[in-house]
């Protein structure tokens, strides 16, 4: 919360001195800060008292498959997206 209330006053001093432009990120990170805080409070529990993490955790096969469906799936991404971003700073996306 500490962090969160300096990403805040951090906000406000650059509002004050170069305006709306320079002051985009710090409420995002101060809302993110705020979910970090909650989280680490939980800690090692998900509900309440009732369900740990542990407890709540996929078996660890399961947990395999779904870190290689995850890596397949960045790897098939990745150079799509990277193609689309240098198709798009060449020009080459423009309409004919």
């Amino acid at each position: 919360m500490v962090v969160s209330a300096a990403c805040g006053v951090l906000c406000l001093a650059l509002v004050r001195r170069a305006g709306l432009a320079c002051c985009r990120r710090w409420p995002s990170a101060r809302a993110g800060t705020v979910v970090l805080g909650w989280g680490i409070a939980q800690y090692p529990f998900l509900l309440g008292t009732h369900l740990t993490i542990a407890a709540a955790a996929a078996p660890a096969p399961t947990l395999w498959a779904l870190t290689i469906v995850a890596a397949a799936a960045l790897l098939a991404v990745i150079p799509a997206v990277a193609l689309l971003f240098i198709l798009q700073q060449r020009g080459d996306l423009d309409e004919a």
